[in-house]
């Protein structure tokens, strides 16, 4: 909830109706665009243009419980910033709602429709230390991202799945989100093997079709694919 709220919402204001599209008074206020952004967490910018005040601003999902909502007393408090989710979770499959109260009635509405992020890996480089004889460990992954998708993404580890093995590390970069439409370098830390701690890999051999996941905060696998490399060290 956003803080400066000391008001509680009334059930006019609340309730949505299904089978009647709330008049839009554009006298009084409208929703002109929003954006959904967040390094942390996500949400959602919303502009307005705003002749009387004051106004509450709900952000809503689709069964119309609140997610997040804001009083409007001075045109100095736009934009309006809705938390969509909590810290770091990715938005899959998600529809949500603006909705504009004024004096108990509602007088503009906007659907949010979320796909989701998608992420693609568009370059990848492994690098290994030696550990014991003619065997390595993985020391790091960098690799080359893209989200095309339509929310921000938040990726916590890599895993790599090698033979019967899995292998885990962090993602290093803080923050370690990246927003629509952007191109983002990612590294990690030294990968263990899950249950095992270091485990070597042999010396100058090519492992083919190894299946690298990104994982979110939220455990939400982010991205699945198949990589090749050859181990030097």
């Amino acid at each position: 909830m956003s803080s400066i709220v000391n008001q509680t919402p009334t059930i006019t204001e609340l309730k949505r109706s299904t089978t009647i599209t709330p008049t839009v008074i554009q006298s009084i206020a409208k929703i002109v665009d929003y954006k959904i952004t967040g390094a942390y967490n996500p949400y959602v910018i919303v502009n307005l243009s705003i002749k009387r005040l004051p106004i509450t601003v709900y952000l809503l999902d689709e069964y119309g419980g609140i997610l997040d909502f804001k009083i409007v007393h001075n045109k100095r408090e736009l934009p309006v910033r809705l938390n969509l989710a909590k810290y770091k979770t990715n938005l899959i499959d998600e529809k949500d709602y603006i909705r504009v109260v004024y004096n108990g009635k509602v007088i503009d509405e906007k659907e949010i429709q979320i796909k989701g992020p998608k992420i693609k890996l568009l370059d990848y480089n492994l690098y290994f230390e030696r550990w014991v004889q003619n065997s390595c460990i993985i020391r790091e992954l960098h690799m080359t991202l893209k989200n095309e998708g339509d929310v921000p993404a938040y990726i916590e580890s890599a895993r790599l799945y090698i033979k019967d093995s899995v292998f885990s590390a962090l993602i290093s970069n803080k923050p370690n989100d990246i927003a629509q439409n952007e191109t983002k370098r990612f590294s990690t830390y030294r990968f263990l093997a899950v249950g095992m701690g270091y485990k070597g890999l042999s010396k100058l051999k090519t492992y083919h079709n190894v299946t690298l996941e990104l994982v979110g905060p939220d455990k939400k696998i982010l991205v699945r694919a198949l990589i090749n490399f050859t181990v030097k060290c």
